[in-house]
């Protein structure tokens, strides 16, 4: 055996011997684990609500699309403050602020359904989906940061599983939960209506959208309580660099450029289908 086999024997041993997530941070990314799931949950079951608003409240369909414009708009405006806060702070209030904003958010739902009010709606939907801005945003480094660099790539693939099965977990409930009790009604049924009947039958209907949302209201705060009493001390271990400087930097390679643009179309791709 060459000396250089040797070694690299030895590495792969070192790797293989060092923990996925040290014993001390597996509750912590248990935590974050549960956010991955919560934002793929979320995305799916808000755009359950472009069809579900547009019978609710009687609008077109371009007008009901705004539930898409309002959440996805929020991850373009507070991404990088998101990465201000990380860098600023650290990690750990990154997940207390998106939380933070995630319950405010879904709170709104609330008055919302109880004022039948769309615009309401919208903007309770972006505060929301702000908070799973920073929430994303910032949980993806956290999980890297939870352990050895040798195996950074390992704990952030297993958190990354999660996001799918939150993703159809939102299916189902959007599904049965939301969709499943919308009156059958059509909209020239429910201009037939008296507007005591429409009245009753929206507030039924208003009252379902509600219950995913604020139901998992109580999973967000266990997790904030946990992160705001927890003294992990979790900063950017990267001080070198400011945000503004980092994004210059990544701006002018030429292909971190072509990527934000694949994925601004992939994106677009995927929420017109």
């Amino acid at each position: 055996m060459t000396k250089d086999t040797a070694a690299f024997t030895a590495d792969v041993r070192d790797v293989d011997d060092t923990p996925v997530v040290p014993h001390q941070y597996r509750v912590y990314f248990f935590l974050l684990v549960s956010c991955f799931a919560l934002w793929g949950l979320l995305n799916n079951m808000t755009d359950n609500l472009v069809p579900s608003f547009a019978k609710i409240f009687m609008i077109k369909a371009v007008d009901s699309s705004l539930v898409q414009v309002a959440f996805y708009g929020a991850y373009a405006v507070l991404a990088l403050p998101a990465a201000y806060i990380i860098k600023r702070y650290s990690y750990r209030m990154g997940v207390l602020v998106g939380l933070g904003f995630y319950m405010i958010g879904a709170f709104g739902y609330i008055p919302a359904a109880i004022l039948q009010s769309y615009n309401l709606f919208l903007v309770s939907i972006f505060i929301l989906a702000g908070g799973l801005s920073v929430l994303e945003t910032t949980c993806n480094p956290f999980v890297l940061s939870l352990g050895d660099e040798s195996t950074s790539v390992r704990r952030l693939n297993f958190a990354q599983a999660f996001n799918p099965l939150g993703s159809m977990a939102g299916l189902f409930l959007a599904k049965y939960v939301i969709l499943a009790h919308l009156n059958p009604a059509t909209l020239d049924d429910r201009l037939a209506m008296s507007t005591e009947a429409l009245t009753a039958v929206r507030d039924t209907e208003l009252f379902w959208v509600c219950v995913p949302y604020v139901g998992l209201i109580l999973i967000a705060f266990i997790i904030w309580c946990f992160f705001y009493r927890s003294g992990l001390s979790d900063r950017d271990a990267d001080d070198t660099m400011s945000v503004g400087e980092a994004i210059r930097r990544l701006v002018a390679r030429p292909r971190y450029a072509f990527g934000v643009v694949s994925q601004f179309f992939y994106v677009g791709v995927q929420i017109a289908v």
